[in-house]
């Protein structure tokens, strides 16, 4: 295959939401500069306090929740913010005052930092976006453009690492290793003459860290759900009251079937609990029917059109600002304006919500795709991907990972699958279908089953020079694992270009240009 003409296929892929909209609103970015300030100022009184043994749980995952919740920047508001803001900032006053204190019963010097914002617990959600503005100004001001992107990077991947933490957090895990290391690159930041090479040292390291807390959430999925097998999946619909459950908590899931497996309702599950429907656990369940609809990127067509009740998770990813309320509940740490909050898991009133809705009046029947893979299958298909590549059967494997939403990017991926030669391969994870070269296997982009895949099959050491990857959606997690990919010796590493929302074009280019990251389209 010619690789240097098929990638630059003209086809726009930025991920830009189906609100329309491929940049932050100003308020939201100075609302996000301003919490990311804060924090970092609990981060240098958090270790400070750790000098003295010193350790505020509490604190920690008000942190973690919060940058957690930045990974789902496109749809927070500003309110939203305000709310993280606020969580934050008495966190902060907690932690320093906490360490004043100390620092005089002991007769120490406190070393305090700088608070050079014009906020504080009276100031109100104008005055942030003001005392934000003011840090963008400062930020953009800095002519050393190159340390302030690879700055952006670093937070993209502790978001990352902070949303998984917060999965962990769920199966009551402690990560406190990752915590500290999350609150030393953030004091990093702190500092007056920080160098890029320790921005980068951070980043590398985070972003290894990354890729274990995802092998940890893989063994925990496993462990509590049971082992994956291959499954047909349902997209069908069928007659009567129904709920859905949307985002990537399996014990929220699993709380709904429980509770509903005697009331006559039946479960659908969205987004990122596709994966669910080949787990052990869950497919005791009568009620858990199918998979209703085809992404996040979706939900507002996908909610609109649901006849009943929905749940939105602990860490979903849902476009809801535009739909219409009274039916959409949630429990997660930072609700959407006009969602209903679910609290000390009582579920009664989306139950309740569920048997007042018309639910399905008659269903409706759709094709069934393939889901999941067999763990026998799982270690012979690694196997045997290996030694065709090192007898030569295989001169080249590509390795798809990544959503695929729009019919142009399905065009894309069309046209990729029909153009590699016969002696090249195609592990996809996204898009395709299976043929002589290429194997798809569907783990409803649950990135960490992923992770655990890839994991076993880099152990074989397949030459980094037979492998290409090729990413087909841009996030916070995929950023994180490209870099470690290219921390471990990765050559060819293809990503699409991003939405502005997610990472700044002047950010990509210095990602693309430190990683060596090449581009698969072109705006």
């Amino acid at each position: 295959m010619n690789n240097s003409e098929f990638f630059n296929y003209p086809v726009r892929n930025d991920g830009c939401t189906s609100r329309g909209a491929c940049s932050l609103p100003p308020s939201i970015a100075s609302l996000q500069e301003l919490l990311l300030y804060i924090i970092k100022q609990v981060s240098y009184y958090t270790l400070a306090l750790t000098k003295f043994d010193l350790n505020n749980d509490k604190i920690t995952k008000t942190v973690v929740n919060s940058l957690s919740s930045l990974v789902l920047i496109n749809e927070l508001n500003d309110k939203h913010l305000y709310s993280l803001i606020m969580k934050n900032y008495y966190a902060f006053v907690n932690a320093k005052e906490t360490y004043t204190a100390i620092c005089d019963r002991k007769s120490i010097e406190a070393d305090i930092l700088p608070y050079d914002v014009d906020f504080d617990d009276n100031s109100g959600i104008v005055s942030a976006i003001s005392a934000g503005e003011s840090l963008l100004k400062c930020a953009y001001s800095n002519k050393n453009i190159e340390l302030k992107n690879n700055v952006r990077i670093l937070l993209i991947v502790i978001k990352s690492v902070c949303s998984n933490i917060s999965k962990l957090y769920n199966f009551g895990l402690d990560c406190k290793s990752v915590c500290d290391m999350v609150f030393a690159a953030l004091n990093l930041l702190n500092g007056k003459n920080i160098k890029i090479s320790d921005i980068q040292k951070y980043t590398r390291l985070l972003a290894s860290n990354d890729i274990e807390l995802n092998l940890r959430l893989a063994a925990q999925i496993k462990t509590n759900f049971g082992e994956i097998t291959k499954i047909s999946l349902s997209h069908s619909s069928r007659k009567g009251k129904a709920i859905l459950v949307s985002g990537n908590n399996f014990f929220d899931l699993l709380n709904v079937l429980e509770l509903t497996k005697d009331k006559g309702i039946d479960v659908y599950t969205h987004s990122g609990l596709l994966i669910s429907h080949s787990l052990k656990k869950f497919r005791q369940y009568d009620n858990l029917v199918g998979h209703y609809g085809n992404s996040s990127e979706d939900c507002i067509v996908d909610f609109a059109t649901f006849p009943g009740s929905i749940l939105l998770t602990k860490n979903s990813q849902n476009n809801t600002e535009f739909l219409y309320r009274g039916k959409i509940f949630s429990n997660d740490y930072n609700i959407p304006q006009g969602v209903t909050k679910i609290t000390d898991s009582d579920y009664a009133p989306l139950l309740e919500a569920a048997l007042l809705s018309k639910g399905f009046s008659k269903g409706k029947i759709l094709p069934s795709s393939p889901l999941g893979i067999d763990e026998n299958d799982y270690s012979a298909l690694i196997s045997d991907i290996f030694d065709k590549i090192i007898n030569g059967e295989i001169e080249h494997l590509y390795i798809i990972i990544g959503n695929t939403f729009s019919e142009a990017e399905k065009e894309y991926y069309r046209v990729f699958l029909n153009s590699i030669d016969k002696d090249e391969f195609i592990l996809s994870f996204s898009f395709g279908v299976d043929s002589d070269n290429v194997k798809v296997i569907n783990l409803g982009n649950c990135n960490p089953l992923i992770i655990d895949f890839l994991s076993k099959f880099l152990k074989y050491s397949v030459p980094n020079d037979k492998i290409t990857y090729m990413f087909s959606s841009c996030s916070a997690a995929i950023i994180s694992g490209i870099i470690y990919l290219k921390g471990i010796g990765a050559k060819d590493v293809y990503l699409p270009a991003c939405s502005p929302r997610l990472i700044n074009p002047s950010v990509l280019a210095t990602f693309n240009k430190v990683y060596k990251v090449n581009k698969t389209t072109y705006k």
